[in-house]
């Protein structure tokens, strides 16, 4: 394939792109669900260290699933 072909290739039609749309789809709908499923149970997610206490919100899952579905 010479250079001035390969520009010419669609990305987006592609098999391979659309195997990855599928599997990134599919990565958004997770995140969004779980996001979800911690707000509405109204559950706080917790872990602690010998040092420190962490705790997990919805914000950094629902970063994550914006950051995905900006593709």
């Amino acid at each position: 394939m010479d250079l001035e072909s390969s520009r010419n290739i669609n990305l987006r039609n592609t098999h391979k792109f659309k195997s990855f749309a599928v599997q990134i789809d599919y990565l958004i709908k997770f995140f969004q669900r779980f996001s979800e499923l911690i707000f509405y149970n109204g559950c706080l997610i917790s872990f602690f260290t010998d040092k420190k206490t962490f705790f997990l919100n919805t914000s950094l899952i629902d970063s994550s699933a914006q950051t995905f579905s900006e593709y």
